[in-house]
């Protein structure tokens, strides 16, 4: 049985729209690995400023280790789910790279519809969608987070 979502409620700013911004309508194994990939490298914040809301998403990682994976599959990824063509920043001063997406609606799909933490991950939890799903898309959701926060090494 798939995971299928109503985004009837997730409001879209004046510049998602402008931006021509979708939203997944269903679990499939593209969102399922950038919700991992997002619980590893990820996090999310709203704030209410005195014109509305700021809503972004911020992904982190090593400009020289990781800036293909970058390019090569985690921004096609967010252009295949939400039609959002992202920019790598690298950081001068560190080899440090990031993502930042501005979008009141995909910030609204990744918290409500997802259920993934604003602020800080602090004891973040394996969301009940995933825990709910298919072998497959736990399986995928896990390699996402493995991409980021896994490690393994070999000692005698």
């Amino acid at each position: 049985m798939k995971m299928m979502f109503d985004n009837s409620k997730i409001q879209f700013s004046k510049i998602d729209i402008g931006r021509e911004i979708t939203l997944p309508v269903e679990l499939d194994k593209d969102l399922a690995y950038l919700m991992g990939f997002h619980l590893g490298d990820g996090h999310m914040r709203q704030y209410k400023r005195l014109f509305g809301v700021e809503s972004t998403i911020f992904y982190d990682g090593h400009s020289i280790n990781e800036y293909s994976h970058y390019e090569q599959n985690i921004c096609p990824l967010i252009k295949r789910l939400f039609n959002y063509k992202c920019k790598i920043n690298i950081r001068k001063d560190s080899n440090n790279l990031n993502i930042i997406i501005g979008s009141r609606a995909i910030v609204d799909f990744m918290h409500l519809q997802c259920k993934l933490p604003l602020g800080p991950k602090t004891n973040a939890n394996i969301p009940d969608i995933i825990k709910s799903a298919s072998v497959k898309i736990k399986c995928v959701f896990l390699r996402g987070l493995a991409d980021t926060d896994f490690s393994l090494t070999f000692k005698k």
